[in-house]
């Protein structure tokens, strides 16, 4: 089975500056264990692993791999969608408020985040619901991806495109 793998070294949903004075909060990550709503976070296709996990198993995993709280040995493996053979993969981590994003740190896949006139949650693969954050140019390995000024959401999903071979399935996600 290929696997495709988005390296993600926390997602730092970093929020904008809010003024010219620089200070230690600009960098800190604005989801936390009360506004990520692990209700509607998830994986499509779906990944059974994930989905018979108890709900507190199933909380630490996702405050691991967010890098909320906990060890990265409750993550270790990372987060991955079923084993398929569909092109398109999505995961969606959604909030229970809209939260303003500014910087994503990752490698691989593509980034988006839910239109605030959509319906909550989004259809990961409804794409006029969705806006794409464009990657800049000319950058390998490790990814930023600057969101526009004053972008507030729901929820976000990254994207994998894959074209396994007929009878080869495979898995996308981020570890």
């Amino acid at each position: 089975m290929k696997m495709h793998t988005l390296i993600l070294l926390g997602i730092s949903l970093i929020s904008a500056a809010a003024g010219a004075e620089a200070s230690a909060d600009v960098f800190r990550s604005v989801v936390t264990a009360e506004n990520l709503d692990l209700g509607q976070t998830a994986e499509f296709p779906a990944n059974p692993e994930l989905q018979t996990l108890e709900a507190a198993r199933r909380e630490a995993f996702f405050l691991s791999l967010l890098g909320i709280r906990g060890s990265r040995e409750e993550s270790r493996g990372g987060w991955r969608t079923g084993t398929t053979e569909l092109r398109q993969r999505y995961l969606r981590v959604a909030f229970k408020e809209p939260l303003p994003v500014g910087t994503i740190l990752g490698a691989g896949g593509a980034v988006s985040y839910l239109k605030p006139d959509a319906t909550f949650p989004g259809d990961v693969a409804d794409e006029p619901q969705w806006v794409r954050v464009p990657l800049p140019e000319g950058q390998a390995g490790l990814r930023v991806w600057t969101f526009p000024p004053g972008v507030v959401t729901r929820e976000l999903r990254f994207s994998f495109t894959d074209t396994p071979a007929h009878g080869t399935p495979s898995r996308s996600g981020l570890a």
